[in-house]
């Protein structure tokens, strides 16, 4: 049988402005606004049900419209919501997009999940087979409030004791606190996972907290270049003692307004680096958000199939890194949070653009 992913994590619902030109003097005018679901860890679940993984997620909800619309959301994918805990009398989690301010506003304080009784997981019960299930975690949940970090630690340490594998994107937000604190929650478990994504300015930051120069000169002034910003890779993952670090990397040139190029990189602890950058992938987002989401359900999904044993056959590192970023961009072509690309869309793509540079703008 296949490996089955469980996550546990907060969906909230997102509110984004239809108009995302809109100015500081527009903010208090009457504007139409898309509502969707968005929160990374049922966003893997979904993409990884779309492409039809069995993926559990775990979460705590309000009773009421507001949190069926989060529970159906994961439902109508094909998650397993068999693990979501209702709460009579709570709140739903609200993200709202602020184009004028170039930020987004979070209301989660009082959310059923900030406040949930972490009793009430029953973790030995959900998590109980390592030939059979994979553990998906992010840094977002410890920093909500104590209850979700309770309930996170709970989970990863029976994960730990019954040896499932866990991956976690680090997915680092300043809004809830700065990335000491949240090391301080994640260090204990870096041994035990599997992969571990960051983005390319936590990766800055966690090289400057252990003394890991930035530059090729040895200062952190000095331009980032991408062969630096691989060998920081390779030192922190080292001196971190992470099997599998991973970043993804966009860049723009600025020809063409909102085309990207996108590949990714992963470093091994034992110094090993693999790429996709000569086969990047050439794309126009839709929407800026869901990309890392489906990027680590594409890479989790190549590792369901081989098995973290065969990952480093035959070029199959590189190979789930192409699909996470095929994902990704394929995720990106529509608005929301949450995937809605199917196995024969995924193979349709790789198979046309087998190792080579994709260029969607040409499709």
């Amino acid at each position: 049988m296949a490996r089955q992913l469980v996550s546990f994590g907060e969906s909230m619902i997102r509110y984004a402005p239809a108009d995302a030109n809109r100015t500081e003097s527009d903010r208090h005018k009457p504007t139409l606004f898309l509502r969707s679901v968005g929160g990374d860890e049922l966003n893997v679940c979904v993409a990884l049900s779309m492409l039809g993984r069995h993926a559990s997620w775990c979460s705590v909800l309000p009773e009421g419209p507001m949190g069926e619309v989060i529970k159906s959301s994961g439902e109508d994918s094909g998650v397993d919501t068999s693990h979501v805990l209702l709460t009579p009398d709570a709140d739903v989690g609200t993200f709202t997009v602020l184009p004028e301010k170039r930020t987004v506003h979070y209301q989660r304080r009082r959310s059923a999940f900030s406040l949930h009784d972490p009793s009430r997981f029953r973790w030995d019960e959900i998590l109980t087979s390592s030939e059979k299930q994979w553990l998906h975690m992010t840094g977002i949940t410890p920093m909500i409030a104590e209850p979700p970090r309770q309930s996170w630690h709970s989970a990863l340490a029976v994960a730990r004791e019954k040896g499932i594998p866990c991956s976690m994107d680090l997915n680092h937000r300043a809004q809830l606190g700065t990335l000491t604190d949240l090391m301080s929650c994640v260090g204990p478990h870096l041994k035990n996972l599997q992969v571990f994504v960051v983005a390319l300015d936590s990766l800055k930051q966690l090289a400057s907290l252990n003394d890991i120069p930035i530059g090729s000169d040895g200062t952190e002034d000095s331009e980032w270049t991408h062969p630096d910003q691989i060998r920081v890779m390779k030192e922190v993952a080292k001196k971190l003692d992470i099997k599998r670090l991973v970043c993804c990397f966009k860049s723009r040139d600025g020809s063409q307004a909102g085309v990207q190029k996108r590949w990714s990189v992963l470093c091994t602890s034992g110094g090993d680096v693999f790429s996709t950058e000569s086969m990047y992938i050439q794309h126009k987002p839709a929407d800026q958000l869901g990309g890392g989401s489906a990027w680590m359900a594409g890479f989790i999904d190549f590792c369901l199939r081989f098995g973290l044993g065969g990952l480093f056959q035959a070029g199959n590192a590189v190979s789930a890194l192409r699909r996470g970023d095929m994902l990704a961009a394929l995720c990106q072509e529509s608005i929301g949070d949450h995937s809605t690309v199917t196995r024969k869309d995924l193979a349709d793509m790789e198979t046309k653009f087998d190792s080579q540079p994709a260029d969607f703008l040409q499709l």
